[in-house]
């Protein structure tokens, strides 16, 4: 038995949800995808900051503003 990824349904083995109907190979691909997306936008963000006091404000001020 397996539980859906995507909307927790259990189910015996298979390639895809019996209930939601997503394939479960190609929605895995696609949480790597966003995995490695977000690290990359973090990793790029960190770098726009300067060192020190003023790189932690600058990054205070966006993620405030960001929400």
């Amino acid at each position: 038995m397996i539980d859906c990824p995507k909307c927790g349904h259990n189910q015996p083995s298979s390639q895809e949800c019996v209930k939601c109907g997503i394939i479960f190979s190609k929605f895995s691909d696609v949480e790597e995808k966003k995995e490695k997306d977000a690290k990359a936008s973090e990793d790029m963000s960190e770098s726009i900051y300067p060192s020190g006091i003023k790189g932690v404000l600058l990054k205070f001020i966006d993620s405030s503003l960001a929400k």
